[in-house]
This record gives structure tokens, C-alpha cells and sequence, in this order.
């Protein structure tokens, strides 16, 4: 029984920082408080995902260009992030996630 315990124990932090990967359009985009918010949306149906950076360093730079492009352009987009406990306040959609890395899909 205390393997057990102990195993579920060590599995939880595994669950807890679960990978997100996303494809789709960037609908819309928002720069406040030091943080860069946009939401992707599937075009084959209605369900978006929410992402939020900060805009820190030459790396996330490059991401928030990537961002403003796929959004004037229409491109669609690959962005790989985790969930993470301390989301920002107000964002309207409930799966938020901090995103790592982006890639844009040229049509």
C-alpha cells in the first residue's frame, strides 16, 4: 500500500505540467501588464485555446513578431506550451497555457 502512496506521489508533478500543443489561426491578441495574450483557433471548428507570453529577451520578441504576423497574414500556427497554475487575470478562455515556442504553417 505504501508503494502505491508513494508512486502516486511521484506521478503527480508528471500530470501537473502537462504539455499543450495547439494548431490553428491567431483571432486576436492583447499587450497589457507586461504580457503578451493571443488565443488560436481551430478552423475546422469553433474551440479556441488561449496562450500567454511574456515579452522578455530576443526570443520572446521573435514569438510576438511571429504572433502579429500569423494575425495580419491569416497563416495558420503550431504553439507548444504547458499549463501552468497562475494564469493571467481576465483572460477570457478558460484553458490558458504559457506558450514556449510558436511556428508559423505557410499556406
Amino acid at each position: 500500500m505504501l508503494r502505491i502512496i508513494a508512486l502516486c506521489l511521484f506521478l503527480i508533478p508528471f500530470f501537473s505540467n502537462a504539455s499543450v500543443e495547439y494548431t490553428g489561426q491567431v483571432k486576436n491578441y492583447s499587450i497589457e501588464g507586461g504580457i503578451v495574450k493571443f488565443a488560436i483557433c481551430n478552423s475546422d471548428s469553433s474551440v479556441c485555446r488561449g496562450f500567454w507570453f511574456k515579452p522578455e529577451g530576443d526570443y520572446a520578441a521573435a514569438m510576438l513578431s511571429i504572433v502579429l504576423t500569423a494575425r495580419a497574414t491569416g497563416d495558420q500556427v503550431y504553439v507548444y506550451g504547458h499549463a501552468v497554475s497562475q494564469n493571467p487575470a481576465g483572460w477570457q478562455y478558460g484553458s490558458n497555457s504559457k506558450a514556449s515556442s510558436i511556428m508559423v504553417k505557410s499556406n
